[in-house]
């Protein structure tokens, strides 16, 4: 029998309380990349996912996640195959620590939980090189299993590793089968749980009408912040960001002026960081009445056809994949992704955001509708997007469009 070697790619992420720290020149190098064109290609795989799913259903996405484990997945390929995610995803414009930066400051108060792990298959030889890179760039270090001897053993130690570095909300990631038929699982994990700066007042939240769309409405929990926020109304699309403590990270709701599942589409199809940065910078301080759902949302999805809509075609071919800096000369000519599935958990309450994101590769209206947002009320009834941002790096954490919450 004759073993293929398949790359087996994870990703997860979550959420926790931030700290600020100072700017380094490390971050104003993130950022430029981020604002001279890797978050259009993130808006990008976001748009496409959109595309290919089912507008009426909620969509949520790990940006920050499925790079970097993409990123380590492009640091072992060659040729056509490493063009096709260079261009897809612009991991060639980044800068090394793009990959470190939330890992080696400890500034952090165990705030940002990101964790990298490579397990490999002992009947194959990893090129010593591409261990090194893992090591150095992202912080991971290579086990080497008995994936045929005691597969049940190793695919309860990956998905202990995900459920220990996501606090539990993630777990049965892989079974016998999976470990039976790779020769690599890379993982990613991100963990984030963020306090907001100024919180919904819990006796406030009551049940409300949402509407997820023209023909139906719901009834949900709907949390009440009256404070002074930072507000934005444009032509087509009003906005509000959310701080969390420490000001580092923040999430912006964003909410189309008109109603309808089409336009929060229209506003998907424009994103953009020139547009996300116009809007920011056209935020004001208001005395504001925000109402928005309380909400979990759990998303899982293969992303094979999304990556190949974005062309990343070749690491999935048994005959076209390169992944000649991964494996030994030997063992390179068979080795190929066979599924990338990204999950992601995001939980909004009145006191914090937890999320959590995970990618594995291997009623009528018996009225009408509300009127659009004015500037004293802001009421979030209807589809809406959200981007959780590094504040001072542009990184994108998470991004998501919410139709029933």
């Amino acid at each position: 029998m004759v073993l293929k070697k398949i790359f087996v790619f994870c990703l997860f992420a979550m959420g926790i309380q931030v700290t600020v720290f100072a700017g380094s020149a490390n971050s104003a190098s993130i950022k430029k990349a981020n604002e001279n064109g890797v978050n259009d290609k993130l808006f990008d795989l976001f748009r496409t996912a959109n595309r290919m799913s089912k507008t009426s259903k909620n969509l949520v996405l790990s940006p920050y996640s499925i790079l970097t484990a993409t990123a380590m997945l492009e640091r072992g390929t060659d040729g056509e195959s490493k063009k096709q995610l260079d261009k897809a995803f612009g991991i060639d414009k980044l800068p090394k620590e793009y990959f470190s930066q939330y890992l080696n400051d400890r500034n952090f108060k165990a705030i940002l939980k990101i964790a990298n792990g490579i397990w490999i298959n002992n009947r194959f030889r990893i090129a010593k090189s591409y261990q090194n890179i893992l090591k150095n760039e992202f912080y991971s270090y290579a086990t080497n299993v008995d994936f045929q001897k005691n597969p049940a053993n190793t695919a309860r130690k990956i998905n202990s590793f995900v459920s220990r570095h996501t606090n539990g909300f993630i777990r049965n990631v892989v079974d016998s089968d999976d470990i039976l038929r790779a020769a690599i699982f890379l993982l990613n994990t991100v963990y984030f749980n963020g306090e907001w700066d100024v919180p919904f007042d819990g006796n406030l939240t009551q049940r409300d009408i949402f509407y997820p769309n023209e023909k139906r409405k719901i009834k949900v929990n709907m949390m009440t912040n009256i404070n002074k926020l930072l507000f934005f109304r444009a032509k087509t699309v009003s906005g509000v960001e959310l701080l969390y403590k420490g000001g580092r990270f923040s999430m912006l709701v964003l909410l189309p002026n008109k109603q309808g599942n089409a336009e929060l589409n229209k506003v998907i199809e424009n994103l953009s960081q020139k547009n996300i940065s116009m809007w920011i910078k056209s935020l004001k301080g208001k005395k504001l009445k925000f109402i928005m759902p309380k909400s979990k949302i759990h998303f899982r999805a293969n992303l094979n056809n999304i990556f190949k809509k974005l062309g990343v075609t070749d690491v999935f071919s048994p005959s076209r994949a390169d992944f000649s800096k991964a494996m030994a000369e030997e063992e390179s000519s068979s080795a190929f992704v066979s599924r990338i599935l990204h999950e992601t958990i995001v939980t909004v309450d009145e006191l914090a955001t937890i999320a959590v994101s995970m990618t594995y590769d291997e009623c009528d209206f018996g009225e009408e509708p509300p009127p659009p947002p004015s500037e004293l009320t802001f009421v979030i009834n209807r589809p809406y997007l959200f981007i959780i941002r590094d504040r001072v790096t542009e990184n994108i954490l998470f991004i998501g469009k919410i139709t029933n919450p």
